[in-house]
């Protein structure tokens, strides 16, 4: 009886113990999402109009101070391109913007008579702006932080040099980009 006495209260001593030998704890696990960022384009970088002999550089700052070679009004008659951004509340975005030259080419004749833009200048403000021009200049691949509802503007300026290959002055028509403007927007987190 001693003995299954013994084995008894080895038993109770090691049951008794066992509780506090053994710890567990719980660990959660999350993810934040956020809304996609988009954007869209508001207005084209649009440089107006030039009579055949213009011969200059013309410049459209997209902070809209510094404008030149340029005829009549902003916003009626030339334009900086403006892009909105939509995104999360107060998170930071990334704009880029292709810097390689871009060709303006005659589209509705042949000629050999062309327009080059470049450099690209961009500038930005927070929220939606409904103005043409203004706002920080904003270097390639500079961060823009979001407003609170999510909101961003970035204007696009440059730029633009006609070459006259003929020498008897820009033929008449309407140029435009062959290449894309690109512009990549992305959160940084």
């Amino acid at each position: 009886m001693k003995r299954s006495l013994s084995l008894l209260s080895v038993l109770i001593f090691v049951l008794a113990f066992s509780g506090s030998a053994y710890a567990q704890d719980v660990v959660n696990t999350y993810a934040d999402v956020i809304q996609n960022v988009t954007y869209a384009k508001q207005t084209d970088l649009d440089f107006g109009t030039f009579s055949s002999s213009f011969s200059s550089t013309a410049t459209i700052d997209p902070q809209g101070s510094t404008d030149s070679g340029v005829s009549g009004t902003r916003g009626s008659d030339y334009n900086a391109g403006k892009v909105f951004i939509s995104g999360a509340s107060a998170q930071t975005v990334t704009v880029s913007l292709d810097q390689s030259s871009i060709q303006l080419n005659a589209l509705n004749i042949t000629t050999n008579d062309y327009f080059t833009l470049n450099p690209i200048d961009m500038s930005h403000t927070t929220g939606h702006d409904g103005t043409n021009g203004g706002g920080n200049g904003l270097t390639n691949g500079g961060d823009v932080i979001l407003d609170s509802s999510g909101n961003a503007t970035v204007w696009i300026g440059g730029d633009l040099t006609p070459t006259d290959d003929g020498g008897n002055g820009i033929d008449p028509d309407t140029y435009a980009n062959e290449t894309d403007l690109t512009l990549s927007i992305n959160y940084t987190f």
